[in-house]
């Protein structure tokens, strides 16, 4: 058998091996991820209908041909106002656009400060009184409930 055989032979393996590996990858994501990522690809495909009529991949070549890096921020800056619009939250919106970013062409590099999201309202909270823990205790499911500590 000569060298040049085994060189491909070799070569045979490491590509199975490489093929393995992805199905294994792809198999071992779990499902919930799976479903986020669709539903982002979706809800990107769902702007485009309403919006241009057309599918994302027809305008979005559209755009990196004629305006380049600056078209492509501002439609996803427009696509990131329509979900906000919608009553989506910015961790949300974040979270999509990390999924549609990654159908974008890499020579187009968007940064992380190119987008505006919005701002997270975080809730204040205050004190939790005795009365308040009460109330939870009381409403609580009987198996769980926590035993009461006299004081």
């Amino acid at each position: 058998m000569s060298q040049i055989n085994k060189i491909d032979k070799v070569k045979e393996k490491i590509k199975k091996l490489k093929e393995k590996n992805k199905e294994k990858k792809i198999t071992k994501t779990n499902p919930n991820t799976l479903k986020t990522r669709k539903n982002s690809l979706d809800n990107f495909e769902a702007y485009f209908e309403e919006e241009f009529k057309e599918p994302s991949k027809d305008i979005l070549a559209q755009i990196i041909k004629e305006e380049g890096k600056d078209g492509v921020i501002t439609l996803l800056q427009a696509w990131i106002y329509w979900n906000s619009d919608r009553g989506l939250v910015p961790r949300t919106i974040r979270a999509m656009a990390s999924e549609v970013k990654k159908q974008i062409p890499k020579k187009i590099e968007i940064e992380k400060d190119d987008l505006e999201y919005g701002k997270v309202i975080k809730e204040a909270r205050g004190i939790m009184t005795s009365d308040m823990m009460e109330h939870f205790i009381n409403h609580c499911d009987k198996k769980r409930k926590a035993r009461r500590v006299k004081r």
